[in-house]
């Protein structure tokens, strides 16, 4: 059985881009150097998820701290994600090696706005995919700091508003937990795994990358150049551990499992391929149609169901 534990505090603050008009803001805002405190507010199809963050941006990682509930914290940066509880453990995955994105052709830079925030100059990245508008990203002039990011639906609602509260451009010295590779589990890169489970595309998101999570899990990487997401499948079944309200979406022959967070949405179900998680940040319409072109839920196949009882 593969366990999946979801992090609640994981947000939408620094989206895959490529295109080489939004290459400037996005590549400054990887190494910005500040602090501050952040308030992700999202409307999901299951309620409204919110946290409130303290961020540190420094050496090109971002340490995401959330100062209430379990003091979990998660650091991003560098080809690495880390998620350390309160007792200072760490589990952290970091993948091996990570090929470019796909082109931004669906997506462009609709308009440039100047303007103030917080104080700070800043200018409002609009930017639209298809014609319609997915993102508005204001940035610091000064650091590149991504300082507000907003999210919308295919009808243009507001899907999650990210937007620092407090803003120093200054960091501590010590960047929190996933430095010490000893607690770094590496993923490499493999081609042994499913296509029909791991396809080459769906959506417009593109494969980039597969790496084996273990014996019988492989973790795929996709983006369409703006959004992306993380696609497991194992040969054993794949259950949530979380204490938070899950949501039952029936389809197909069988059900997903889904829970928001505040940025971020974890699908797990059963098919006839095996187990199967998807993990990412896209807005919901979006993940409807992604869920579409990958294995509908139902009961594992005869061979799926002869491993299990052979391997546990």
């Amino acid at each position: 059985m593969r366990r999946f534990t979801f992090v609640a505090v994981l947000i939408l603050l620094t989206p895959v881009i490529t295109a080489a008009d939004l290459s400037d803001y996005l590549e400054r805002s990887a190494t910005a150097e500040f602090q501050g405190d952040q308030i992700v507010t999202c409307s999901t199809p299951d309620g409204v998820r919110d946290a409130v963050l303290q961020i540190v941006g420094r050496d090109g990682a971002l340490v995401v701290t959330s100062p209430v509930g379990d003091g979990r914290s998660l650091s991003a940066g560098a080809g690495s994600l880390a998620v350390a509880g309160p007792d200072g453990s760490v589990r952290s995955t970091q993948v091996a090696s990570a090929t470019d994105g796909p082109g931004p052709a669906r997506y462009a830079i609709a308009a440039a706005i100047p303007g103030t925030y917080l104080g700070r100059i800043v200018e409002t990245v609009v930017v639209e995919r298809d014609g319609e508008t997915r993102a508005r990203m204001t940035f610091d002039v000064e650091t590149g700091a991504l300082l507000r990011s907003v999210v919308f639906q295919a009808d243009e609602r507001v899907y999650c508003d990210a937007r620092m509260v407090t803003f120093d451009p200054s960091a501590p010295e010590v960047v929190a937990p996933g430095s010490d590779p000893d607690a770094v589990h590496v993923l490499e890169s493999t081609q042994d795994f499913d296509l029909r489970a791991l396809p080459d595309e769906v959506e417009g998101f593109v494969r980039l990358d597969q790496y084996r999570y273990d014996d019988s899990s492989v973790l795929a990487y996709y983006s369409d150049g703006f959004f992306a997401f993380t696609l497991l499948h194992s040969r054993r079944p794949v259950r949530l551990e979380t204490s938070e309200a899950l949501t039952r979406v029936d389809a197909g022959g069988g059900f997903y499992e889904r829970i928001y967070g505040p940025g971020t949405a974890l699908y797990v179900w059963e098919s006839q391929l095996g187990g199967l998680a998807m993990f990412g940040d896209l807005p919901p319409d979006l993940q409807e149609r992604v869920m579409a072109g990958l294995p509908e839920p139902g009961q594992p196949s005869f061979f799926i169901r002869w491993w299990r009882r052979l391997f546990g």
